[in-house]
């Protein structure tokens, strides 16, 4: 599912992931402009699992799409495409890029929205 080697963060006394902002540019934003990388690394909190039954017991009836990103720093394609193919029916849609098309190339990101919203 994860990559090999990804760097999780450590855990803090709530058992939730705290980034050090040098450790996340580097593992999550090696693409982006020094500027943008250090300034969302700044931005990120303190993160936990959800709680609750997981995975659901079925998954919600509505319109479904998996994009994954070619050089996603979390997932394998493997995962990706298993997702997408077994859990919920979908032929996953490709980009360049990473976990975060949405800094990486916006514009791209929202064509490719909107494109699967109207269509």
């Amino acid at each position: 599912m994860f990559r090999d080697g990804f760097p999780f963060p450590p855990r803090d006394a709530h058992d939730r992931g705290v980034w050090d902002p040098e450790a996340a540019i580097e593992a999550m934003y090696p693409r982006l402009p020094p500027a943008l990388a250090r300034t969302l690394a700044e931005r990120l909190r303190p993160g936990a699992a959800a709680v609750g039954e997981y995975p659901l017991p079925r998954y919600p009836d509505v319109p479904s799409a998996v994009i994954w990103a070619t050089e996603d720093e979390f997932f394998t394609p493997e995962w990706q495409q298993y997702v997408a193919n077994t859990l919920l029916g979908v032929t996953a849609i490709q980009i360049p890029g990473g976990h975060f098309p949405m800094v990486e190339n916006p514009d791209a990101r929202a064509a490719l929205l909107e494109h699967l919203a109207t269509s």
